[in-house]
C-alpha cells in the first residue's frame, strides 16, 4: 500500500470525531467498534490518527492528561487480571502482559537504545586483525561501546 493518505469520507471524518471524545470519555476501541458497526483494528486506526493530530496540535498538558487517564484505564485492567493471572490463569496471563506493554509504549518505555562507539579507526582495526590473524594469534581486537543517557548523542 502506498504512503499517500487516503481521502476519508464524511462518515469516517464524522466517527474519528466521535471516537476522540469517547476516547477522552474511557472507552475501550471494541466498545467504540460495537457501537460503529467496524473491527476494533479500525478504531485502533482511527486512533492513531487521532493522537497524530494531537501530538501536531494540542498542548504539552493535555497531553499528559490524556496519557494519565489512558494510565488509570491499564491500572483499572490489571486490577481485574491481578488475582487470576497470580493464580496461574494463562489468558489471564496474557492479557496482563499485553497491558504491560501498552504501558510500557505509552510511557515511551520500550524506546530504543542508543549506543555511541567510541572514536575508533576501523582501518587500523582491520590491519591490526588481519596482523593478528596472519601471525595466528587468536586475540581479538574490540571496540569500546557505551551506553548514553535518552537525548544523547547525534
Amino acid at each position: 500500500m502506498s504512503k499517500a493518505r487516503k481521502t476519508l469520507s464524511a462518515k469516517a471524518k464524522k466517527r474519528r470525531i466521535d471516537v476522540a471524545q469517547l476516547l477522552l470519555r474511557g472507552y475501550s476501541y471494541r466498545e467504540m467498534a460495537a457501537l460503529y458497526g467496524v473491527s476494533h483494528v479500525t478504531i485502533c486506526n482511527d486512533v492513531k490518527a487521532i493522537l497524530e493530530l494531537w501530538a501536531e496540535e494540542t498542548k504539552p498538558e493535555e497531553r499528559h492528561n490524556w496519557k494519565l487517564k489512558e494510565l488509570r484505564k491499564l491500572d483499572s485492567m490489571e486490577r481485574g487480571l491481578a488475582i487470576p493471572s497470580e493464580s496461574g490463569d494463562v489468558p489471564s496471563v496474557d492479557k496482563r502482559l499485553k497491558l504491560m506493554e501498552r504501558r510500557a509504549r505509552l510511557l515511551g518505555l520500550d524506546a530504543p537504545i542508543k549506543l555511541a562507539i567510541s572514536s575508533f579507526d576501523i582501518d587500523e582495526a582491520i590491519k591490526a586483525e588481519l596482523e593478528l590473524l596472519a601471525t595466528g594469534d587468536t586475540n581479538i581486537v574490540e571496540a569500546d561501546f557505551e551506553l548514553l543517557p535518552e537525548g544523547d548523542g547525534e
